[in-house]
């Protein structure tokens, strides 16, 4: 066996705590690397869901503006609840039912908690004006980032999208 003792110090290797301290640092880099991923993954679902809601929006209303007769009559309106069936204005049969039951069964499925609102408005925004009488028609779309429901609408997680326009 060798004598390690007789070489010089600054041979002799690492000592315990060296490694020790080594290994510490290199944890917490880890765990800031892991955290960091987290929350560019829930970012990157955020603009997702962002995304999804821009595509439906503006896909309502260009239906809306395809069939500008039954838009007038509110065909196309959809009330803020969450059973999408009971949502329906448009009688059946009806181009503009189609349209929004077609509308509403995609959105569900891309966006599943996500309630939404059709309407027109006296402005660009929806909210108390929110009728059948007005310039403007408002599309809002409203779902919880979080993964829960969108009943609440200004909890933290509720994210909301907005499209108004003249059709």
């Amino acid at each position: 066996m060798r004598d390690f003792s007789s070489f010089p110090a600054s041979a002799r290797g690492f000592t315990l705590l060296e490694v020790l301290v080594a290994v510490i640092i290199l944890a917490v880099g880890i765990l800031g690397l892991v955290g960091l991923q987290t929350s560019s993954l829930k970012q990157n679902q955020s603009a997702t869901a962002r995304t999804v809601a821009i595509e439906y929006a503006n896909a309502i209303v260009d239906k809306m503006r395809g069939n500008p007769k039954e838009a007038a009559l509110g065909y196309y309106n959809v009330r803020d609840v969450a059973d999408p069936a009971a949502a329906f204005v448009a009688p059946t049969g009806s181009l503009a039912r189609r349209d929004v039951s077609l509308w509403l069964t995609n959105l569900k499925k891309a966006l599943p908690e996500a309630r939404v609102q059709v309407c027109r408005a006296k402005g660009e925004t929806a909210g108390d004006s929110c009728g059948t009488e007005g310039d403007y028609y408002v599309v809002c779309i409203r779902w919880d980032q979080a993964g829960g429901t969108a009943d609440a609408m200004f909890e933290a997680d509720t994210q909301q999208f907005y499209v108004a326009g003249r059709i």
